[in-house]
């Protein structure tokens, strides 16, 4: 399309080939019959609408009650009381208006104030003790009797140490024996500090028939301890089969009476 010269145009022209713009040859009966249609509607609605907006009048009762309650005694109190608690604002209890507090403040001050004179005890004097003082003992001696030792005492052995049993699985105590062996062999200070434990197989009148040591093979000492223990004897079971326990082997110092031991 070949587009006209702007120079060949005019302003109409231009105009026009932007926009097919049509301009006012002069009045025209449809616009003047809008208008009239438009006014013709505004006046009616003029002069049919009417829109009132009543003021707002105060509404007062024509007659009321009161009630006068006073904070006293009998039905005036609790309608005062019930008054109070159901308004809107109600009551709580304030320490300050309580009538007691001036009495608890001053019984409080009275408590803590520091008496301003000192304090005097007042003495009384004992009754005058009129009898003789026995004497408890005379000057320099001890006021208890020296204990005298029995003359049938028995006379007191050595000391040494000897080994005992104690009871670990399979037998009380009731059921050990009360009178052992001697103990031949030498007492070491390690062996006196050990622990040993055997399991001991015994037949029904309560020998030894075997005895294995729990703390080891290879401790010394273990093979006099299982000599010794072998030559004890235990109390008989009553049933006709071996049966294995568990003791303990310690040493304490006992007195020796006859070379056994004794409890």
């Amino acid at each position: 399309m070949k587009h006209p010269s702007n120079s060949s145009l005019n302003l109409q022209e231009r105009l026009a080939w932007i926009y097919p713009w049509r301009a006012g040859g002069g009045w025209q009966l449809g616009t003047w019959l809008a208008v009239l249609v438009v006014t013709a509607l505004f006046a009616v609605v003029w002069i049919t609408v009417r829109v009132k907006v009543p003021r707002p009048v105060a509404w007062a009762a024509p007659q009321a009650g009161v009630m006068v309650v006073t904070d006293g005694g009998g039905i005036s109190g609790e309608w005062f009381r019930r008054a109070v608690a159901m308004g809107p604002f109600p009551s709580r209890f304030e320490l300050s208006s309580w009538s007691g507090i001036a009495a608890q403040q001053q019984a409080l001050e009275e408590a803590a104030r520091i008496p301003e004179e000192d304090y005097a005890p007042v003495l009384r004097k004992f009754p005058e003790v009129t009898s003789e003082r026995s004497s408890l003992a005379v000057r320099g001696e001890p006021v208890l009797p020296r204990r005298s030792l029995p003359t049938d005492a028995p006379a007191l052995g050595d000391l040494t140490l000897v080994p005992e049993l104690a009871p670990l699985s399979g037998i009380k105590p009731a059921d050990l024996p009360t009178v052992l062996p001697p103990f031949k062999a030498e007492v070491t200070p390690q062996l006196a500090a050990g622990d040993w434990r055997f399991l001991v197989c015994l037949d029904a009148h309560g020998r030894v028939l075997d005895c294995v040591s729990m703390s080891g093979t290879a401790e010394q000492g273990v093979l006099e301890l299982r000599q010794w223990l072998c030559q004890v004897v235990f109390a008989s079971s009553g049933a006709g089969n071996e049966r294995w326990v568990g003791v303990r082997i310690g040493f304490k110092n006992r007195i020796l009476n006859d070379g056994t031991v004794t409890d």
